[in-house]
């Protein structure tokens, strides 16, 4: 049996993303979200961050910028 590994993240973008390459010449854009929510009359945040990986980070990077709101869906993967 397969896992499913899927979430959906809705929030504004924290910075502008960044757009670096690898020494291949493949395409690499980094971004943060914040997450707001609101219970018992106080607000908290979470934040995360996003890796966009080739011709389509190459399509996104110049729309997302500090304070837009996105929603994103992808696979998770925890760093030890």
């Amino acid at each position: 049996m397969n896992d499913i590994n899927t979430c959906t993240f809705s929030g504004n973008l924290t910075r502008d993303a960044e757009m670096k390459y690898t020494n291949g010449g493949m395409a690499v854009c980094n971004f943060s979200l914040a997450v707001n929510e609101s219970w018992s009359g106080k607000d908290y945040a979470s934040f995360f961050d996003f890796t966009i990986w080739g011709k389509y980070a190459e399509a996104m990077v110049n729309l997302l910028k500090t304070g837009v709101s996105i929603t994103v869906t992808s696979k998770a993967k925890q760093e030890r």
